[in-house]
């Protein structure tokens, strides 16, 4: 597009139609095409990004072990270095990052060779005594019956519908099994294959750990470079409450319910309540999804042992309910500490609309989400109202220094 001088200002020529015709023809060219081949386009997109996933995990991983390093190099290292004369924080970071992942690589080694087989068995004797405990479960409730002097035809309606339950839910259990343990298998032989890849995402992220504050003001660097000031403050702003509120929220959460499994098994296996691994794993994944997970949880639990020993389940029941009350007084405030910003119904609102679509990970990740845009939406709103409040505020100086000049 060629310029001209119009009294030393440069301007552009208007673009003449014949141009803007052949610029709308190739804009219609190119979309007509990428609506002919998308299949090819997308799947060389997904090859692409297939060989950049030991980047991405190298990223997700330095974002999670972000936490402890910091932790550790800000305070673990200074009182264990209190006495040297002399600070070298290039070392100290080096050995901030060893430290933590010498931690990661432990506690996955403990969960892999140690949790998940003990965890396996628990289930695949749970399944194979299955039937067993469902007779136990009948039984029960046949002497509860005969114990309150029950309608015959009233509990007979109740039991062909229980008995329809326990038969729906029994045939899932021992048909998901299988699949359940099967996919566990070639999920542990996919990492042991992944070796290479694996080994790759962990050197990207002892890279981004060691060199964070650079890579994050090489970024920020090009991201001024081609984008407006204001568009840059505003994304700078937006990616520093974001990490705050992810951080805090998926920290604190992933710590709650760690903390709360090892609780959970404790007391099972103190009051001698049987499968105390298998049931603390699902109480503490339970309690990751916010508000309705505990419920989900427990309720899971009780039912198994309500087929395996009804009052071990009255017990657990008791237990557990001790055990939440704990939780939201003291683990809660303690871990995750203060609120995120968003109400109960919101809450609510973020688990429904993300669940939906995305399933358990939406769940998990809606909330901390939905306090992004919602914190966005209050500023944008306090802006406009600010805006609004001091345009009115001219209007009326002006209107009152008229007033003023007239007669």
């Amino acid at each position: 597009m060629e310029k001209k001088e119009v009294h030393g200002v440069s301007q552009k020529k208007p673009m003449s139609p014949l141009k803007q015709y052949i610029l709308l023809i190739t804009y219609a060219v190119v979309l007509v095409m990428f609506f002919i081949q998308k299949n090819e386009i997308f799947g060389m997109i997904g090859r692409v990004l297939g060989v950049m996933r030991p980047f991405f995990v190298g990223i997700l991983i330095a974002y999670v072990l972000n936490a402890p390093m910091r932790a550790i190099e800000n305070k673990i290292l200074p009182k264990l270095l209190k006495k040297a004369k002399k600070r070298n924080p290039s070392l100290e970071r080096g050995i901030a990052v060893a430290m933590t992942m010498i931690f990661a690589v432990a506690i996955v080694t403990v969960i892999v060779s140690v949790l998940i087989p003990q965890l396996l068995d628990s289930v695949s004797i749970f399944v194979s005594n299955i039937e067993s405990y469902v007779q136990s479960l009948e039984a029960f409730t046949n002497s509860l019956a005969e114990r309150f002097h029950l309608d015959d035809a009233l509990w007979t309606q109740i039991e062909a519908i229980g008995n329809g339950i326990l038969e729906n839910i029994v045939t899932a259990i021992q048909g998901s099994m299988p699949q359940i343990l099967n996919t566990t298998k070639n999920v542990m032989t996919t990492v042991a294959n992944g070796l290479f890849n694996s080994l790759m995402s962990t050197i990207i992220s002892v890279y981004m750990l060691y060199h964070k504050e650079k890579l994050i003001r090489q970024l920020k660097s090009v991201i001024r470079a081609f984008l407006p000031d204001r568009l840059t403050d505003f994304i700078f702003d937006t990616a520093r409450f974001s990490n705050e509120t992810f951080a805090k929220f998926i920290g604190g959460q992933m710590a709650e319910a760690c903390i709360l499994g090892v609780l959970c098994f404790v007391g099972m296996s103190v009051l001698g309540i049987p499968y105390a691994l298998m049931i603390s794993v699902i109480i503490a994944i339970s309690n990751l999804i916010p508000i309705f997970g505990p419920w989900i949880g427990a309720i899971l639990s009780a039912f198994i042992l309500l087929m395996i020993d009804p009052m071990k389940a009255l017990w657990f029941l008791i237990f557990i309910i001790v055990l939440q009350q704990l939780e939201n007084n003291l683990i809660y405030p303690k871990v995750v500490g203060s609120s995120i910003g968003l109400s109960g119904l919101w809450v609510i609102f973020a688990v429904i609309v993300c669940g939906g679509p995305f399933g358990v990970l939406g769940i998990f990740l809606g909330i901390p989400l939905f306090a992004v845009v919602s914190k966005l939406g209050q500023d944008y709103i306090r802006r406009r109202l600010k805006n609004k409040e001091a345009k009115k505020e001219t209007e009326e100086a002006g209107a009152e220094r008229e007033g003023q000049v007239m007669p």
